[in-house]
């Protein structure tokens, strides 16, 4: 039973890390005189995904890569099935040629180079620095498309983050991003840990256990602030950030993550679970295009698919 009040702590130190890293992050970035964009490119994107960064870096060195790209993939898929089809079944969601064209494929392409790198079994240092370099190139072109307005992926829960944090002290920032980081350490350090030992208790893959427990955890923030936005009627920039986010979860966190700690991958995730995230991004841009909107017929549904793609992961951990 400990370890089940451990692991609760480490997904509370995870919150409290990663919004005291985004709380200092800010009050940084306004002493700095740094741009609105700049701060949701590289302070907001970098402190919503620090949770999912920490836990696949620490999972890498302990020698659970399983756990490490279990979360990335999971948590990936429940962006775009379980989220957005939860957000969209409350209200229409609209988007934009620029959504689907440049960050739908951004996010077809990222999916596409992380099924490329796995079939060998191992996410290399090469592959980790060709997946930050994409992100490069890709926030380099969303930077000098959209320079005077917030970019698509940085705008709905990164705006909604910079106005929580608005009356932050910029001074304060020198004292919060070191306490976030130190939470974000000891809670991957308490979710890693914990997730082992429930693995191994409850008979499941580390694997399984990303794809769900670990995935459906680290982005239970976004999910609440996702579903409180659209009751509050602010669905013009959802689809943008939770297409933002799967990107840089997959070429940087993932991406950084293997060029510090080359992963090997289980085939069971190379040929399964990998290519259930290809196919849930080729039915999820092309949902974006017809008429420019979720709707919410199509949000039920990928809410199901997700419901059904964990009940067939119940089923192959019950006959592993």
């Amino acid at each position: 039973m400990q370890v089940y009040y451990l692991t609760g702590l480490g997904f509370l130190f995870l919150f409290a890390g990663g919004e005291l890293l985004v709380r200092g992050g800010m009050g940084l970035s306004r002493a700095l005189g740094v741009s609105p964009l700049l701060i949701g490119l590289l302070v907001i994107s970098a402190g919503t995904s620090a949770p999912e960064f920490f836990i696949a870096l620490r999972a890498g060195f302990e020698g659970s890569p399983a756990l490490a790209l279990g979360n990335i993939v999971g948590a990936n898929i429940a962006n775009m099935l379980l989220i957005a089809g939860m957000a969209a079944s409350l209200n229409v969601l609209p988007t934009s040629p620029m959504i689907v064209f440049r960050d739908g494929g951004a996010l077809l392409l990222s999916c596409l180079l992380l099924a490329v790198a796995a079939q060998d079994g191992r996410l290399g240092q090469v592959d980790g620095i060709l997946f930050v370099f994409t992100y490069v190139a890709y926030a380099a072109l969303s930077f000098s498309v959209e320079s005077r307005r917030a970019s698509a992926h940085v705008s709905f829960v990164h705006r909604a983050s910079a106005q929580r944090h608005r009356a932050s002290h910029p001074g304060l920032g020198i004292l919060l991003v070191p306490l976030g980081v130190l939470l974000l350490f000891f809670g991957s350090n308490l979710i890693v840990d914990g997730a082992t030992v429930l693995a191994r208790n409850l008979h499941l893959s580390q694997a399984i256990l990303g794809l769900t427990l670990l995935a459906v955890g680290t982005t239970l923030p976004e999910l609440v602030a996702t579903l409180v936005g659209v009751v509050r009627g602010h669905t013009q920039l959802v689809i943008g950030n939770l297409i933002g986010s799967c990107i840089f979860n997959t070429l940087i966190v993932l991406g950084a993550t293997a060029a510090v700690t080359p992963l090997d991958v289980a085939r069971e995730l190379a040929r399964e679970d990998v290519l259930f995230l290809i196919a849930a991004t080729a039915i999820f841009v092309p949902l974006l295009y017809t008429g420019w909107k979720l709707r919410r017929s199509e949000g039920v549904m990928l809410a199901a698919l997700y419901f059904g793609y964990v009940a067939v992961l119940t089923w192959r951990a019950s006959v592993a």
